[in-house]
């Protein structure tokens, strides 16, 4: 028993420290194979509305570019998520918020994928985008998710709410927000 908690409180040695600090770490940014294609997605301007057509013909002409993907190029199942599979992999008839992915750029390297992406066209109708967790809970909102707005709740519930209320000095309410956070490392 003594062995597993070895290592609590204890300075532990960093394998990556080094080559971070020297500029010498490999990230999957920096790995490169002969014959390589890049990506690179064109995103949405606005944060609501329908998509109502893209051409890509431009893009498909531009020298070096070997696709140009949108929602119709996804084969099976198109929809991801973390809590509910509600998430499009590319935007599917509407655009659902500024900078979701509506079309990939296919080609030979980034900068060609880079050009290629203004050659892009998408004809967007604009709609009146829900910006508030207030707008989304009201009656009658645009309904951003097949599900609707409201993903899960949650009701978390321990010990002795009144006694705690009765024993303490004083009771803060308020509602706090907190910024999008990701939780994936470089």
């Amino acid at each position: 028993m003594n062995g597993v908690f070895s290592v609590i409180g204890k300075r532990l040695p960093r394998p990556d420290a080094l080559p971070k600090a020297r500029g010498r770490a490999v990230y999957a940014g920096d790995i490169h194979y002969p014959g390589m294609l890049h990506a690179k997605a064109l995103r949405s301007p606005y944060p609501y509305a329908r998509i109502e057509r893209i051409d890509s013909s431009a893009a498909l002409r531009h020298p070096g570019v070997r696709a140009v993907l949108t929602i119709a190029d996804v084969p099976g199942e198109r929809l991801h998520g973390v809590m509910t599979q509600d998430w499009p992999v590319l935007a599917d008839g509407v655009a659902r918020y500024v900078g979701e992915a509506v079309a990939v750029v296919v080609a030979i390297d980034e900068e060609v994928a880079t050009e290629a992406l203004d050659l892009v066209r998408v004809e967007y109708t604009p709609l009146k985008p829900v910006l508030t967790v207030e707008e989304a809970l009201a009656p009658g909102a645009p309904q951003l998710h097949p599900g609707g707005n409201l993903v899960s709740t949650r009701i978390v519930q321990r010990g002795d709410l009144r006694a705690g209320f009765a024993a303490a000095a004083a009771i803060v309410e308020t509602t706090y927000e907190t910024t999008i956070i990701e939780h994936a490392y470089i």
